[in-house]
Order: structure tokens, then C-alpha cells, then sequence
């Protein structure tokens, strides 16, 4: 089966580009603040807000955006130095092991947890696309037009702050655009794919390149034509999509860990 003989082929492939993409931009400062492992925890929480929206009845879209936004906050608060990822990692495992717990309670628990942690790009509704399309688009132009400032803020706080920026505003715009990122993500990518996306992109962007402004840019190119390949591939070799997109982006940030010197 090829992947233009599935229904709904260019929706799917619409959808992935663009969240794709959104999240390779927010990665950028995961990488410069040496925090990628947040990403994982931040998945990992959204996932856990996710499942308590289904046991308690609410809109499993929202108590995800709650529970993500709030674990971020709290790293912030509890951590502003950044040197300690432990905390990162008690989040990610008390996450991981509150949301594992409460899906193998459910009926249908495997199928669940599954889909948390692999996504299931494939059942992608109509609604649930163009919302993560309008997201998408405008978070990736939200998110350009306070790019330069944001890394100055991340550079130099101080600095940033002397020449008229507003580092606070900036970050709390970031905090909220990532947050929205990973919940949209998780639903059609899951944990493991969010993190590829979050990471990989800025990854490789750094060891071609010590440019600013061409990460960015770069980065969405890269994150289309793997994704893109990566789906084609996916179909024709009868793979889960979201597993292995994510095992070629895996790849190709090893290899270019070895061939190419670090940038940064």
C-alpha cells in the first residue's frame, strides 16, 4: 500500500510537515540551554494530563495543555539556573508511571499506552487536523517573530534586558507556544516522536551550521523532506509512520554526530 492510497493521504501529510516543523523550531531552545531531556519529561506530562482528562471526563486536549504548561512553569521556578536535570527526570518518571498506571486500569489499556507513547498519525480526525494545522502555521510565525530576541534573552538575560527587550514576555510566549506544541503533538505523534521532533532538527542544524539565523529555516526544510520521506517509506515497507520517522531521525542525528564537529 502506497501512501496516496490511504484516505485522507494529503491531510496527513499536511499535518505532520507543519506540527513537524513547529516543533523542530521549539526545540532550538531546549538545545541552547542544554535542557533536550525536558522535552521527553514535558511529553511525558502532557501524556499523563491526557489520560486523567479521559478518567475525569474533561477535554483531553486541555487538562494536557494545563499539565504541561504547569510542569514548565515549575522547572522554570524550582531550576532557573538549569544545572540540575534531576528534577527533569523525577518529573519524567513520576509522569510516566502515573500515566502507565492509570491507562492499564482502562479496557482497553495496551492499545492505550501504545498510542501515548507511538501516536497514531493514521486516525488523525478532520476537526483534530485543521486545528493542528491553524496552530501550526501561526505558532511557527509566532514564534519567528520573536526568535532573535529570544535567543538574545537566552544568550544573555541581562543584556537582553538593558536594550529594550522584554525577557520575561519573550519566555512566557515561548513557555506557552511549547506547551501548545507538545499537546497538539502528543495526540498525533506521541512521547517518542514529539521528542525526535523537539530535538533531532535543532540537533543537526547545529553541527552544519554555528549561524543563527539559519537554523530556523533549516530546520523546517529538514523536518519537511525526512518527514515527508519518512511517511512514503513508512508505507511502502508497511512500518508504523510515527515509529519510524522517528527511528530515521535517530539515525541521521547519529551520523551526523559522528561526521560532523560540533558547532556550538
Amino acid at each position: 500500500m502506497m501512501l496516496f492510497d490511504y484516505p485522507g493521504a494529503w491531510q496527513i501529510l499536511l499535518v505532520a510537515v507543519v506540527l513537524g516543523s513547529f516543533l523542530s523550531l521549539l526545540g532550538i531552545p531546549l538545545l541552547l540551554e542544554k535542557r533536550s531531556f525536558t522535552g521527553v519529561a514535558l511529553s511525558q506530562t502532557s501524556a499523563l494530563g491526557a489520560v486523567v482528562a479521559s478518567v475525569v471526563g474533561v477535554y483531553a486536549d486541555i487538562l494536557a495543555f494545563i499539565f504541561t504548561l504547569g510542569a514548565l512553569l515549575l522547572l522554570e521556578w524550582v531550576d532557573r539556573e538549569r544545572k540540575d536535570d534531576s528534577r527533569v527526570a523525577l518529573l519524567f518518571i513520576i509522569s510516566a508511571a502515573l500515566s502507565t498506571l492509570i491507562v492499564s486500569w482502562m479496557p482497553t489499556g495496551e492499545a492505550d499506552l501504545l498510542t501515548i507513547q507511538f501516536g497514531n498519525i493514521l486516525s488523525i480526525l478532520p476537526e483534530e487536523a485543521i486545528l493542528s494545522l491553524i496552530v501550526g502555521v501561526l505558532g511557527i510565525g509566532g514564534y519567528l517573530l520573536v526568535y532573535k530576541p529570544f535567543l538574545v534573552v537566552i544568550n544573555d538575560y541581562t543584556t537582553a534586558k538593558s536594550i529594550g527587550h522584554r525577557p520575561r514576555l519573550i519566555q512566557g510566549v515561548y513557555s506557552v507556544l511549547l506547551a501548545l506544541g507538545i499537546t497538539l503533538g502528543l495526540k498525533i505523534f506521541g512521547v517518542v516522536l514529539v521528542f525526535a521532533f523537539l530535538i533531532v532538527p535543532a540537533f543537526i542544524m547545529f553541527r552544519f551550521s554555528s549561524k543563527l539565523k539559519i537554523w530556523a529555516v533549516a530546520g523546517i526544510i529538514f523536518t519537511a523532506v525526512v518527514t515527508v520521506a519518512g511517511l512514503f517509506l513508512a508505507f511502502a515497507f508497511d512500518f508504523p509512520p510515527g515509529v519510524f520517522i522517528a527511528a530515521v531521525l535517530g539515525l541521521l542525528g547519529i551520523v551526523c554526530w559522528i561526521a560532523f564537529r560540533k558547532r556550538i
